[in-house]
């Protein structure tokens, strides 16, 4: 991710005009899920979802992504 980590990358794309309203979900393998699930919602992600993945994270993308604003 060019030396960045995902908070930092959040928070770059939260900064930039034309990617400021994108959808960001992180896709984590850390195990303090709940933490970092904070962490990156103060940087501009609407969720989380933990690795490995199956049919239950695709539910969950959905269910996030049906939450955003379609700007």
């Amino acid at each position: 991710m060019g030396g960045l980590n995902g908070l930092e990358l959040c928070r770059e794309i939260r900064m930039r005009p034309p990617l400021k309203h994108t959808a960001i979900i992180a896709v984590t393998q850390l195990s303090d899920a709940e933490y970092w699930r904070s962490r990156l919602a103060e940087a501009g992600a609407i969720g989380l979802v933990s690795k490995p993945m199956n049919a239950n994270s695709i539910v969950e993308i959905e269910r996030l992504l049906s939450r955003c604003d379609p700007a």
